[in-house]
């Protein structure tokens, strides 16, 4: 498991775990920290890039960047 930062890459239109090459991928599963844990999402892009947890959904802000692991 890899733990780092995903960002958004605005020259590919994707999210990009740390400085790996290659943009990250609908269905793609990670763990988001949130607080002082690590939470299980799944990354989708429809119009925009959004998280699906069990119980909740947020869009991604490409400004942001996000403290994730990948499982």
């Amino acid at each position: 498991m890899r733990t780092g930062n995903l960002r958004y890459d605005v020259q590919t239109s994707h999210w990009v775990f740390e400085n790996q090459k290659e943009g990250c991928h609908s269905g793609e599963a990670l763990e988001f920290k949130i607080g002082n844990r690590y939470v299980y999402g799944r990354l989708e892009f429809k119009t925009d890039w959004y998280v699906i947890f069990s119980d909740a959904r947020f869009f991604l802000m490409p400004e942001w960047v996000y403290p994730v692991r990948i499982v």
